[in-house]
């Protein structure tokens, strides 16, 4: 059902100048944004005994420079059109809500690491609808080329 991807060592917005998201301190030259992608996907490597292809920043931030850099790594970024959950922070019906809104092609982003949150509730509310609606669901494997696919 899940597909490991790489979303960072430290949860950093990625920048060559510091810029921060959200309250949180970005990288701050190519080195720490080298840092922050290739320590997750060693983690990930040693951990699953597989080579993650796709990169999300944390807090989905990364300037142009820090993209390249994740590309020249043989990552394709990806990031989301859909936020379902707030970071896991909102209530079940506002969840669904979200959800039932998506449109064929969204990318959705949702944490299922907060189990006392309303997501669970909220998508397995939205599923019958959106299922209904004639929609289906994949992993970016499934639906987006890899990086090295695209040249």
């Amino acid at each position: 059902m899940f597909e490991i991807a790489n979303h960072g060592t430290a949860h950093q917005p990625l920048s060559v100048s510091g810029a921060s998201a959200y309250g949180i301190a970005g990288t701050t030259d190519a080195g720490a944004v080298y840092d922050e992608i290739m320590g997750a996907q060693k983690l990930i490597e040693e951990r699953t005994g597989t080579t993650p292809t796709y990169f999300r920043s944390g807090t989905a931030h990364l300037d142009d420079v820090s993209a390249e850099i994740a590309r020249s790594l043989g990552l394709l970024v990806v990031n989301f059109n859909r936020n379902g959950d707030d970071g896991g922070t909102l209530p079940a019906p506002s969840v669904s809500d979200r959800l039932v809104g998506m449109e064929p092609g969204d990318i959705l982003l949702a944490h299922s690491n907060r189990p006392s949150s309303g997501t669970a509730a909220g998508v397995t509310a939205a599923l019958p609808v959106l299922r209904e609606r004639g929609m289906s669901f994949a992993r970016l494997s499934d639906a987006l080329p890899t990086e090295a696919e695209q040249d």
